[in-house]
């Protein structure tokens, strides 16, 4: 289930940064006036597809594979940086202009705060429980009945 939480977030800040992308349409800087090192194939520019999904893949680390505040404030530093330089290099590029970076963080953080009430109250109920893990000692250790398998036994004095 924490594997479906964390694909959920990504996958939901990346579609609302596209689909604020098809719906806004801005066209993106004339490479030109921009001295673009590169060459975009796709003609929207607001907001910005690349920081979208950084931001939303930080989101998702801090959110489900955290656990303490500290683990938290940590991930989302270290991820502020990587998103901050994937920004950067976007508006380095000439492919974007700085509001589209920003906006694509404005998007990205209002589609998570929707997407986790829904998936905490509608989603996440209704999905199976997982299987019980058993601990490595009760894998290893003993033979089940009818098996052929021997049980592992530790030597006296260990």
């Amino acid at each position: 289930m924490q594997s479906l939480a964390f694909a959920s977030i990504v996958v939901v800040g990346w579609v609302a940064s596209t689909l604020a992308k098809v719906l806004v349409a801005r066209p993106r800087p004339a490479t030109a006036s921009t001295n673009g090192f590169i060459t975009e194939t796709g003609n929207n520019s607001f907001p910005s597809g690349h920081t979208a999904f950084a931001a939303a893949l930080v989101l998702a680390v801090a959110l489900v594979l955290c656990r303490s505040t500290v683990e938290q404030v940590t991930a989302l530093g270290v991820g502020g940086l990587f998103v901050g330089c994937v920004a950067f290099s976007r508006v380095y590029l000439g492919l974007h202009y700085v509001s589209d970076v920003v906006a694509s963080l404005a998007v990205v953080i209002a589609a998570t705060m929707a997407w986790i009430p829904l998936w905490n109250v509608v989603i996440a109920p209704r999905l199976p429980a997982p299987p019980p893990v058993v601990p490595a000692a009760r894998r290893t250790g003993a033979a089940r009945p009818g098996s052929t398998k021997r049980a592992l036994r530790t030597p006296p004095g260990l």
